[in-house]
């Protein structure tokens, strides 16, 4: 036995020692077992009540996800803010003043010098990224010609230039973007900011979204680039589209980063007016881009019609021509009757929807000119 093995280890003990010892020892292992089975008993107590926690929490959790899309999918068409009246121009005057209160600007430039302090080196790289990305501009568009000349050469053309092409595009749209995300991200790492630092966050990084995709485009149908060199787009199509996002990208851009920036905003009285304003005015824009984008003459469909009148994205012209005008001025009424929430949540999902449809456009001419060089490969 236990007791036993532990007397046996010990040789100089007598025999009354001896079973004086042997009762206590066996009274200590019994009481050991005792505490180990009552441990034991506890343990299983606790994994129990682990268990029950854990599907608890699930349980939790699954009811607050079906809670969600009940509110989503009822809140959506609830009125969100007030009608537009004309005490919205008085509230509008107001946010101007205080957007643009010199205080407010002052903080700001405080906490962007408490970050050069703190990430002096952060800073250092991110002035170098972007003094590059600048300076190499001019690279970049030799380099669009030069790789525009080799298209088409049977020699010299090959999809690794196309691919270049694409870096390219890539280099000259991020310039802008980077410039307004780099600080943001900065200041947003920051400790507890002045509450006006985490609106202008809100609103660069909010701005760069979308100039990011506007920007790509751009230089999609820049010179010599993506469209005229390698997709062989009509020139009416791309001088139509780089035309008019010339003048959409700032219309869209600044209204973006008001829109941004008032959702940080925690007082509706400086926030309502001036992020329905930018609504507006986005909408607007949009909706006069694709009237003058997609008419019938002179702008994209013009060849739709004149090069594929038979098929079905033609013959609907007269469905989707206004529709994609209607929708950013439906989008614009919601906002002007109440509904600036659901207007906030469609203009999502329609520009999520729009840029995946722009993406497949172009993955539809990468392989088109893929499978074009493959095919002029064999026939040599």
């Amino acid at each position: 036995s236990v007791a036993d093995r532990i007397i046996g280890s010990v040789s100089y003990l007598s025999d009354i020692d001896r079973e004086s010892i042997d009762t206590k020892i066996q009274e200590l292992v019994t009481n050991r077992r005792d505490a180990i089975k009552r441990l034991q008993s506890v343990y299983n107590l606790i994994f129990k009540l682990l268990q029950d926690t854990e599907f608890t929490e699930q349980k939790q959790v699954t009811t607050a996800e079906d809670f969600g899309e009940i509110l989503d999918r009822h809140l959506q068409w609830i009125l969100s803010s007030k009608p537009v009246g004309f005490g919205d121009i008085q509230k509008l005057r107001i946010s101007l003043r205080w957007f643009f209160q010199p205080e407010n600007w002052r903080q700001l430039l405080k906490d962007v010098a408490l970050s050069r302090r703190e990430k002096k080196v952060t800073w250092v790289f991110g002035i170098l990224i972007g003094s590059f990305l600048i300076l190499s501009r001019r690279w970049v568009n030799r380099k669009f010609k030069d790789i525009a000349d080799c298209v088409g050469q049977q020699i010299d053309d090959s999809f690794l230039l196309t691919i270049k092409a694409v870096g390219l595009t890539l280099l000259k749209a991020v310039v802008v973007p980077f410039l307004l995300v780099f600080p943001a991200i900065q200041l947003a790492s920051l400790p507890p900011t002045h509450p006006f630092t985490t609106i202008i966050v809100g609103g660069l990084l909010y701005a760069a979204s979308t100039l990011i995709f506007l920007a790509l485009f751009y230089n999609l149908c820049r010179s010599h680039g993506l469209a005229q060199a390698h997709f062989k787009w009509p020139e009416s199509t791309r001088l139509t589209l780089k035309r008019n996002l010339n003048w959409l990208i700032p219309f869209a851009t600044i209204p973006a980063f008001f829109l941004g920036a008032m959702e940080k905003v925690p007082e509706s009285e400086y926030s309502d007016s001036l992020a329905k304003l930018a609504l507006i005015i986005q909408g607007l824009a949009i909706s006069t881009f694709f009237a003058r984008t997609l008419r019938f003459r002179g702008g994209i469909t013009s060849i739709l019609i004149k090069k594929h009148p038979r098929t079905w994205l033609c013959r609907l012209r007269y469905l989707w021509y206004p529709l994609s005008i209607l929708l950013p001025l439906f989008i614009l009424f919601l906002a002007v009757i109440g509904y600036f929430y659901s207007a906030i949540e469609i203009r999502n999902l329609v520009r999520c929807t729009t840029a995946l449809f722009l993406g497949l456009i172009v993955f539809n001419d990468l392989m088109l000119r893929m499978l074009m060089l493959a095919r002029r490969k064999i026939a040599i």
